[in-house]
This record gives structure tokens, C-alpha cells and sequence, in this order.
């Protein structure tokens, strides 16, 4: 492979000239300039970490900056994940009293006319730009991203390599950005990426900071004075997002699975003062699933305990409580939730009388629930009926029709169709949908065009 010339050398065009006289320039005119994003980012965090070791030379009382940071008292120990946080609050925030500057202003001042003008301007960007709850609102992997402030509507493009490969449109960060040579880059990025739905409720509370300030929309100006009270919010919604999920049945009732089992004395007695539960059933219809033994007597059949509506999905015409199981001189029904367990009860024991014993319940938690359906899915799920689908779809098109009329909690019980009539109420529907567009795209994009908002 043929060598590049050098720049004394003579030119490879023939012209007689030296390499540098000649084609040279036309050479380096010609390449792509190079991205000076990666070169800066490693001065920054360098200059970072110099700044830190410069701290600790100082009395910083960390105890107080660990209260300060959350709070609350507390044995002086900073969270692993929240140690972005704290670096740049301890560097660019804290104030050891009232009247001292924070320490990225004392090197400042220490470093004096040595500081190189980009250093001057890093660090007085860090100490002044604000932390910032941003929506992300595009995406370049491994370039950046486009972020819109939900507080100021102040909007950016920022350089983010590892943040832009994990992002997605509608993330919620707490994040602190600088601007340095034209550049913005994170100074920081809270570790915890809140879901779109969160916006609703940061919306709400601009609306409160906003009702403080005689109606005005926020500035960037006006974040530096509610720091602490947007780190705070963040701590809360790390607490709340890291505990599992409350999980419920169709009644909103906590989820799990009680089973009861009773001892007979006839399954067709049993049956004829049971089957009324079947809301909707003849008793010919259930018994067209049972089975019988020799003589022509009922042996064995299922059906289900069902009640008219539901409380929270007003589009379903039933909903099933319960499943009962008769086998032999055994009755069995399993119900999700210990109300209705309760109720059922109280229906069999009413119905039946003597004629059934309280054998046993045994009670399976949400937990060990999830845990069994995370093995069952290592099993391949066989070919689901094309009628199942196609019922199951109607039935999602007509909760997604129903739901622009729902009053909902997230939206203050204030329906998708009221809400979009103000600039804020629009701002949270267009996040529950960015968040319903993640699991259901085509519901999602029905809705927007339904409500008349732009995708």
C-alpha cells in the first residue's frame, strides 16, 4: 500500500512543487472536519474531577451537604445511583452558609486569570444553568437527543452518545445542561427515566408554581429558586417507581388467587342451586358442557359466577368473579381477590346449607403468581384463534371509545375529551398517549385523530 507523501515531499501530482504548496490544502479542505463533541466532553469531565480533588482540601461539612441534598436526616451516605446528582449539587449548589459561594466559584476564583476561557465558561455554565425536568421529544442514536422543558417550554438539542442510545421519544429526565462553544452537552442525568405519564403530573405542578407567580409562565430564570423543590419531587418518584406495582383485578381489588373447596353431597343439587350465578346461562346451556356418569347423572362441569357490568370498564356488558368446578362430591371455585372469595362464601354456604362443607381455602399471591407466569412463557404459546383475536380487538376498540369520556384519575377526573380544550389539559393527554402509543400504536393513533391532536 502506497504511503501518504509528506508535507516537504514533492507533490504526487508531478507539478515539481512540495506536497504542501501544492495539494495539501486542497487534501484537508476536503476532509470531514472532525467532531469536536468527544475531545470536549473528556476536558469537562476532566476539569470535574480536578475541581473534586481541589474540594477535598477544603472543610466541606459533608454531613450537612447529604441533608441538604435529600432533605431529610440521615447517616451521611449518598445512594449509588444518585451520585451523579450529588457531585454536581456539591460542586455547582451547596453552599456551606448562607453567604459562602459554592465550590466550582471558590476554584474559579482560585484559579484566577490561569482558567483558559473555556474553562471559565464551563464552569459558569454549571454554576448557573438550572436542573431541569426535560421531555424528549427526539432521538439520534449515538449522536443526541431534542429535549422540550415541561417547566419553560425551553427546548434544545443536546450531545448525548450512551443517553441517546437508550432514550426514547417521551422519556421524562432531571437532567443540568451547559453550553460551551456552542456545544450543549449533560452536565448530569438523574439515573432514573421516567415514563410519559409522569408529565401529567408535572404539569400540575407548574400549574401550582405558576398560581404562586400571579398566573406568569415560567422563565429559566425562575428554576434556579425551585431546585430543592423539583430534587425532592425526583427523590419521591424514584421511591414510588421502585415499588412494584400494585396489582388488581377488574374491580379494582388487590389480586390473588383464593381457592375453596367444599364437600357435597350432590352434585345436582349442588348444580340447580348454583347455575343462577351463571348470569346470562340457561341451566341447558351449562350443562352442555358437563359430563355424565352411567346412570345419566350429572358427574362433573364448570361454570362461571358472573355479575352484569363492570365498575370500571363501563363498555363490558358482564364480568366473570369466579369459576366453579363440580367434581364428583367436590365443589372448587377460584375467585382473584379476597372480597369476592368473602362474597362467595357467603353465596355457596346461603345456597347450599348443609348440603356443602367448608373443606378449605388456600390463598396465592400476586408474587408467586407473576413468578408462574414468567416459567409458563418459557413454553412456546400454541397458534391463538383467529375469532379470539378478532373479539378480543372489537372488544379494546370500544374500552378505547368509552375511555375519551372517562373521567380519569390522572387527568384530576376530568375526561381525555374535556382536557384537550386547554393548552395544559392538552399537554397531559397527548403524554398518556405517547405512553398508550408504546403498548397500543393503532388505539393510540385512533385517539389522537379522534381528539383532533397532531401525531
Amino acid at each position: 500500500m502506497a504511503s501518504s507523501p509528506g508535507r516537504n515531499d514533492g507533490c504526487p501530482c508531478g507539478s515539481g512543487h512540495k506536497y504542501k504548496r501544492c495539494c495539501l490544502p486542497r487534501v484537508e479542505a476536503a476532509r470531514p472536519a472532525a467532531d469536536p463533541y468527544p475531545e470536549r466532553l473528556r476536558r469537562m469531565q476532566e476539569l470535574s474531577q480536578n475541581i473534586l480533588r481541589w474540594v477535598k482540601g477544603l472543610t466541606i461539612a459533608p454531613k450537612r451537604a447529604v441533608r441538604d441534598f435529600y432533605g431529610v436526616a440521615n447517616e451521611g451516605k449518598v445512594e449509588e445511583g444518585d451520585m451523579p446528582l450529588f457531585v454536581t449539587f456539591l460542586l455547582w449548589e451547596w453552599r456551606a452558609t448562607a453567604t459562602s459561594p459554592p465550590r466550582g466559584e471558590k476554584y474559579l476564583r482560585a484559579r484566577g486569570s490561569r482558567a483558559a476561557a473555556w474553562e471559565r465558561e464551563y464552569i459558569e455554565q454549571a454554576l448557573h444553568q438550572p436542573w431541569r425536568f426535560l421531555e424528549v421529544t427526539a432521538v439520534t442514536p449515538g449522536w443526541g437527543i431534542a429535549v422540550r422543558d415541561v417547566f419553560t417550554a425551553t427546548t434544545e438539542q443536546v450531545r448525548e452518545i450512551s443517553g441517546s442510545r437508550q432514550l426514547r421519544i417521551g422519556d421524562i429526565i432531571f437532567a443540568q445542561y451547559v453550553r460551551v462553544d456552542g456545544i450543549v452537552s449533560f452536565e448530569a442525568i438523574a439515573p432514573l427515566r421516567m415514563p410519559p405519564e409522569q408529565k401529567a403530573d408535572l404539569v400540575r405542578m407548574r400549574q401550582r408554581v405558576e398560581k404562586k407567580i400571579e398566573g406568569n409562565q415560567l422563565r429559566d430564570a425562575d428554576l434556579p429558586a425551585l431546585a430543592r423543590v423539583m430534587r425532592y419531587y425526583y427523590f419521591d418518584q424514584v421511591e414510588r417507581l421502585s415499588q412494584p406495582p400494585r396489582l388488581q383485578n377488574t374491580d379494582g381489588e388487590p389480586l390473588e388467587l383464593h381457592s375453596l373447596r367444599y364437600r357435597i353431597a350432590s352434585p345436582e343439587a349442588a348444580f340447580a342451586a348454583l347455575s343462577p350465578l351463571a348470569l346470562g346461562w340457561t341451566a341447558e346451556e351449562l350443562l352442555e358442557g358437563g359430563s355424565l356418569d352411567a346412570r345419566g347423572k350429572l358427574r362433573a362441569i364448570e361454570f362461571p359466577w358472573m355479575k352484569r357490568g363492570n365498575r370500571l370498564h363501563k363498555s363490558w356488558d358482564n364480568t366473570t368473579l369466579a369459576t366453579l368446578r363440580l367434581r364428583g362430591k367436590t365443589l372448587t371455585a377460584e375467585v382473584n381477590s379476597a372480597r369476592r372469595a368473602a362474597r362467595l362464601r357467603r353465596e355457596i354456604e346461603r345456597r347450599l346449607g348443609e348440603g356443602a362443607v367448608f373443606e378449605s381455602e388456600t390463598v396465592t399471591s400476586a408474587d408467586a403468581m407473576l413468578a408462574k407466569a414468567k416459567r409458563g412463557r418459557a413454553r412456546p404459546e400454541p397458534p391463538r384463534d383467529p375469532a379470539l383475536i378478532a373479539a378480543e380487538e372489537e372488544m379494546m376498540a370500544r374500552h378505547m371509545a368509552e375511555w375519551l369520556d372517562t373521567e380519569l384519575p390522572a387527568l384530576d377526573g376530568q375526561t381525555p375529551r374535556a382536557m384537550v380544550r386547554t393548552a395544559d389539559g392538552r399537554e397531559m393527554v397527548e403524554a398518556l398517549l405517547v405512553g398508550m402509543g408504546r403498548r397500543q400504536p393503532s388505539l393510540a393513533a385512533w385517539a389522537r385523530q379522534e381528539l383532533g391532536i397532531d401525531a
